[in-house]
């Protein structure tokens, strides 16, 4: 039997320890290795078994215990999971190297980091990570994408599991929690990229609605020796009218360790978990709480898009941000919208009456994800790449192939134009397609806050590519950072045959970008794989529901698009009149400006979709103002459209979609509004 040696941290409760805990009694359980473990370092000489037990079961703290080591020379495997990331030994065996961030990676992450990162992937030597956004801030730092694996953490479903009523009611009792007391959960610990202030806050402007409700928080004072406390200060000399004998006594803060029964009976114990997140690698409790059959409210285009899918989870609308934070040069995070958080916890209030349903989506979504799966994922990385018939090769297949990288970047419809032509053309040229889907000012909305597909999708600005022009065969429309390469615009290309052809012509991977799609597409081809794109579904309910409040069956739609037309768009003073005077017609009006669709929405015959955000200015001046992107490009178009702005833009999009639309400009939003109608009919 091989010989597989774990190095990292074993017997506390870290995150990192956790993680290796869990994975090694999967892999013991699927019996392909001999299992070795060799103790790391950690990163405090204080966090010991003693004061800081992992909590298993004790079969299986004592089968942890008595792994023995084993000299990594004699090892056929090694996988190494720990802080400061290691790099590997030498030694003949294959090393896959555990990696994660929450903001991004800087050099003071590395026990070495003076060495090349390439080091970290010679031979079969591999990085893996837990989500894709923990992925794309790897390649931020310079990692190579084909060497990145992600392989998603796991839950016990054996101990994480929804506990019987009667149980659960007990123990509500033992807290003092009344059986119609509506219970909010987070167990994360009180850092910044936890977002405990937002939850806190929010709970505390909900709780003056709601004096029925409680919130549970687990603090990080045993182990990091950070207390809840400092939280409810900040918020007192923020807010202190927030601050009431009432509100006090409805928050309820656990500081002692916890075994991992004692934390399901916890996660059991409330009506929903949730994590309003700046930044997360994984978050792992997210994933216990779904599988003790909760609901969850998680912060959306972070860590949890992997596996928060379906009717137990709520997504809230963030905004990305990217630049300098405390002393990191460049990291990446999202902020929370903290009204949609109220407005989420105010609707768990309400669907707490009803939770069968949705408990049993829960636990059928945290099912996708077991440890087993995830010991199994590191498994084949490893037989593959022994074996006389590689599954390695099966597994690195979809990495060596050539592909597409399908630069998805400006607004939605830019955007959504890039996005079916780039499929079309992937497919007919046999490329593997990539969606390249940057967060910026151009649009804040994450790839999966619009679109329930399970595309390959990574989040790379342009400017990252400058580095390894070299390595890529360029068919867009313009040398945007003046990088020298050559390339073709895809509009350009006289058929689909010499589109494939072009991109066929270089055994290295394809960056593609347009923002219209080629007019040689077939248009069936077109609208086929329009329809195959899925907005999502909670998007698709609020424009349904606003046809139906506002008995829309046959309107006509109006876009009024200023941000980037400005003086030379549609004339507002002109349509208002031809509202005014068309009688009993019906019109939807939207726009990008807000003082626009103020004019209309007062209107008896006119409509309006009230949005929670619109686009702002990204400096000041007007919105055909020159600013410079994320990328370091310059364009007369002064914008900065936010997450939520984004969604609900797409909402006034699918509106549009449903009317007959009076065409006001050139805009891709709009002409995107009528392909949708098309690939409907």
């Amino acid at each position: 039997m091989k010989r597989l040696l774990v190095e990292g941290w074993r017997g506390v409760n870290h995150s990192f320890a956790m993680v290796n805990q869990h994975q090694l009694l999967a892999l013991a359980r699927l019996e392909k290795f001999a299992l070795f473990h060799h103790d790391l370092p950690v990163t405090s000489p204080s966090w010991t078994t003693k004061d800081h037990a992992a909590g298993f079961d004790a079969n299986s703290t004592a089968f942890l215990s008595g792994l023995a080591d084993l000299a990594v020379q004699d090892a056929d495997f090694v996988f190494r999971i720990g802080a400061p990331f290691r790099a590997p030994a030498e030694t003949s065996a294959m090393t896959i190297s555990f990696a994660v961030t929450e903001f991004g990676l800087q050099s003071g992450f590395f026990a070495n980091a003076a060495l090349p990162l390439s080091h970290y992937t010679q031979g079969a030597d591999l990085v893996v990570t837990p989500s894709r956004w923990a992925r794309d801030r790897l390649l931020d730092y310079g990692f190579a994408e084909g060497r990145v694996r992600v392989l998603p953490h796991g839950v016990d479903a054996e101990v994480f599991k929804p506990l019987h009523d009667d149980v659960r009611q007990q123990n509500r009792a033992n807290l003092g929690i009344a059986a119609d007391t509506v219970v909010f959960l987070n167990v994360g610990a009180p850092t910044w990229n936890k977002g405990v202030d937002i939850l806190v806050e929010a709970f505390a402007r909900l709780h003056q609605q709601h004096p029925d409700t409680r919130l549970i928080l687990k603090d990080g004072s045993h182990l990091y020796g950070l207390s809840v406390s400092n939280t409810l200060s900040t918020l007192a000399a923020r807010h202190p009218e927030l601050m009431t004998p009432s509100l006090l006594a409805s928050i309820s803060v656990v500081s002692t360790n916890m075994t991992q029964a004692e934390l399901c009976q916890l996660y059991n114990v409330c009506d929903c978990y949730v994590s309003p997140y700046r930044a997360e690698g994984f978050n792992l409790p997210v994933l216990e709480a779904l599988a003790c059959g909760k609901p969850v409210i998680v912060s959306s285009g972070g860590a949890t898009d992997d596996f928060c899918h379906g009717a137990a989870v709520s997504r809230i609308p963030t905004s990305f941000h990217r630049g300098p934070l405390g002393d990191m040069a460049s990291a990446c995070w999202v902020e929370p919208h903290a009204p949609a958080l109220r407005e989420l916890m105010q609707t768990a209030c309400a669907r707490r009456t009803d939770p069968s349903s949705v408990s049993e989506a829960a636990v059928a979504q945290a099912r996708l994800y077991s440890w087993d799966a995830a010991a199994l994922a590191l498994v084949d990385l490893y037989e593959g790449a022994d074996a006389a018939t590689p599954s390695w090769a099966r597994v690195a297949s979809a990495s060596a192939a050539r592909t597409m990288h399908i630069y998805c970047d400006g607004g939605f419809g830019n955007r959504f134009n890039g996005l079916v032509s780039g499929l079309i053309l992937a497919k007919a040229s046999g490329l593997r397609p990539i969606v390249v889907w940057p967060r910026n000012n151009w649009c804040g909305a994450s790839f999966s806050d619009l679109f329930e597909n399970e595309f390959e999708v990574i989040e790379r600005e342009l400017a990252s590519y400058v580095p390894e022009k070299d390595e890529f065969h360029f068919f867009m429309t313009e040398d945007h950072l003046g990088m020298g390469v050559e390339y073709r615009s895809p509009l350009n290309a006289a058929s689909v045959d010499d589109a494939t052809a072009y991109l066929n012509a270089a055994q290295s991977n394809v960056h593609y970008h347009t923002p219209l799609i080629p007019s040689y597409l077939d248009k069936n081809l077109v609208l086929e794989q329009v329809r195959a794109i899925t907005i999502r579904s909670e998007i698709r309910k609020i424009a349904d529901d606003f046809l139906v409040e506002n008995r829309l069956n046959e309107f006509f739609g109006i876009q009024i698009r200023k941000t980037d037309f400005g003086a030379n768009g549609a004339d507002e003073k002109n349509l208002y009149e031809l509202v005014k005077n068309s009688g009993e017609r019906r019109f939807f009006v939207c726009s990008d400006d807000k003082d626009v669709e103020a004019q209309f929405a007062d209107m008896d015959n006119a409509c309006v979709y009230q949005k929670r955000a619109y686009v702002e200015k990204l400096t000041d001046g007007g919105w055909n103002e020159m600013t410079a992107d994320a990328s370091g490009r310059n364009y007369y178009c002064n914008v900065n459209r936010s997450a939520v702005s984004v969604i609900d833009a797409v909402v006034d999009l699918l509106l549009l979609s449903y009317s007959d639309v009076i065409t006001t400009s050139g805009s891709t939003f709009l002409q995107t509004a009528l392909l949708l109608k098309s690939s409907r009919l």
